[in-house]
């Protein structure tokens, strides 16, 4: 394992030297000098937080800021593995210091406890390092898992992960997201597991509650059924465009949030709707009875789920679907392509019926038909409701 965190470190910091991707260059340029930027007051109450991107981020969000509301003099320290979680959250106001998680090396790991000097340790989901672990183990302070998905492939329960397996047995704590996950562990022989759900559900409900209006979106969608397409990639857009040319007397209003906003990618949508009234969001202009907004902004999409009659999320085709509670929260179902396997909170929803699974042939007119004949916005809203509670949990575990 060591030798291969050694291999890995050195490919990676040798491939971003001709790579052209930005993101490898953030990761690798990142990590530079890290412990320069651990230059911390002592604190006895620091909690740090390790998330691999931004949508664990998410999770313990509520976890962090109901820490600091109960107690605002203790210290927040997050750390990152990738560069999309860092670069949107490197000023994250909750936090003493937001950094790059640098490679799992028994030597980071002492350095690490020694320059944070942290009270606990909170790893968010999958967020297993092996040397982390073990230096938290060897010096006796507490380390914690949140919101931890396991399944039956998962490689702790492959003859190669048994050394994490003894680790996690050792953990203080593991809050998992559903019962699968809670049962497979206690087959192994851990007894230190509470199913606690999924803290997200908390805190697309707090985003949801406090949306506020956005008047460029009210003036497009002006009271008419909309459909958005959030975080979506290219089958989310054939599925849509097919539909509307089947459709031509189609009476949704199609609010588009792709996942890639670059420009290339903005002027292709342009071209793959040439026949349709599109406007972006940064140069909307009202009275303009536009068929098709593109959201072309980082930031607004949750809010503008609250227009929505349906959403279709982005991701579903390549197992990397994206946030679908968001829309859930505001009372919107969801429709998502088949690849899930990832994904509980997909499952879930699709078993308590405020999801809908699509493929590329799938014909749209038949789900949008279902959808209309009932009221799915109260069962949405009740869905997200009654699977919250896990920041109190994990919050009042952690206090203690």
């Amino acid at each position: 394992y060591n030798s291969f965190i050694y291999l890995i470190s050195a490919l990676v910091s040798l491939f971003s030297k001709f790579s052209s991707s930005n993101k490898l260059k953030l990761f690798v340029n990142g990590r530079k000098n890290w412990d320069q930027k651990l230059n911390l007051e002592k604190n006895h109450h620091r909690y740090w937080f390790h998330c691999a991107s931004l949508g664990e981020f998410e999770q313990a969000k509520p976890i962090i800021e109901s820490l600091k509301k109960v107690h605002p003099e203790y210290s927040i320290v997050v750390s990152f593995f990738s560069p999309s979680g860092y670069e949107q959250r490197k000023n994250y106001a909750f936090s003493d210091c937001v950094f790059y998680l640098p490679y799992d090396t028994k030597s980071n790991a002492k350095k690490l406890i020694n320059l944070i000097q942290p009270k606990h340790l909170i790893l968010v989901k999958y967020e297993l390092w092996y040397n982390l672990i073990s230096e938290f183990q060897k010096n006796e302070i507490p380390v914690s898992i949140i919101s931890a998905v396991f399944n039956s492939n998962h490689f702790v329960f492959k003859w190669y992960g048994i050394p994490y397996l003894n680790r996690l047995k050792k953990v203080n704590k593991i809050f998992v997201q559903n019962s699968e996950s809670m049962d497979l562990l206690k087959n192994k022989g851990l007894t230190q597991i509470e199913n606690a759900g999924d803290s997200r559900y908390d805190r697309v409900l707090e985003i949801a509650t406090m949306s506020k209006n956005n008047e460029t979106i009210q003036s497009f969608t002006n009271n008419q059924p909309c459909i958005i397409l959030g975080s979506s990639w290219n089958p989310e857009i054939n599925l849509i465009k097919n539909y509307l040319q089947l459709n031509p007397e189609c009476r949704y209003k199609i609010i588009i949030a792709p996942h890639d906003i670059s420009d290339n990618n903005i002027l292709s949508l342009f071209k793959s709707f040439e026949n349709y009234s599109v406007q972006l969001y940064t140069d909307f202009k009202p009275n303009n009875d536009s068929k098709i907004l593109i959201l072309n902004t980082i930031g607004h999409l949750a809010s503008a789920y609250k227009y929505a009659n349906i959403s279709i999320i982005g991701g579903g085709f390549s197992n990397a679907l994206h946030n679908i509670l968001e829309p859930l929260a505001h009372g919107v179902p969801v429709l998502f392509g088949p690849n899930t396997n990832k994904y509980p909170e997909a499952d879930f929803a699709l078993k308590n019926g405020v999801a809908f699974q699509v493929n590329e042939n799938s014909n749209l007119n038949d789900v949008f038909k279902q959808l209309n004949s009932s009221d799915y916005k109260i069962k949405c809203k009740e869905f997200i409701i009654k699977n919250t509670g896990a920041t109190n949990k994990i919050v009042a575990y952690l206090l203690n």
